[in-house]
């Protein structure tokens, strides 16, 4: 199976230009966790996790909770909010590497990059690396499953 059969079409994305403000606006309008970073023509050159911005408001909670077994009291971390200038910092000081499968993989090498990058959703480009859409964890595992209990019934 191909990651094209199954992966969601509407991404949203951002262009490497922007700003952390329209990074955050595009995150809270959307709802979304991950952003495809586009340069100005339209490939893919990095991503933006919803985890990097939040990093530039809280770095304390972010590092702890990642270290952290257990906190008995968040509202501590809250009171540590840095004030950050959203408009003086460019998406592209934020972005990680690009990451991405092509629309033309298998399943399998899906899964491979969610673990190695510990993310849940992956961007899908085409041969000329261009976002033709966004794999989650959840959908690639579901299916993977589905897969495997078709398989299993077929023996």
């Amino acid at each position: 199976m191909q990651i094209k059969d199954f992966m969601r079409t509407h991404v949203h994305t951002i262009y490497q230009t922007a700003t952390l403000r329209q990074a955050i606006e595009t995150f809270s309008q959307h709802l979304v966790g991950i952003l495809p970073v586009l340069d100005d023509e339209d490939k893919l050159c990095g991503v933006l996790r919803i985890e990097d911005t939040l990093k530039q408001f809280m770095p304390k909670f972010v590092e702890m909770i990642q270290e952290a077994d257990f906190i008995h009291d968040y509202g501590l971390l809250e009171r540590g909010l840095r004030s950050v200038n959203v408009d003086d910092i460019a998406v592209i000081e934020l972005m990680q590497r690009r990451f991405y499968v092509n629309e033309n993989d298998g399943l399998m090498s899906c899964i491979v990059i969610m673990y190695k990058k510990k993310v849940n959703d992956v961007p899908v480009v085409n041969d000329d690396k261009k976002v033709v859409g966004i794999v989650s964890y959840a959908r690639t595992g579901s299916i993977f499953l589905k897969e495997w209990l078709a398989q299993e019934n077929v023996e």
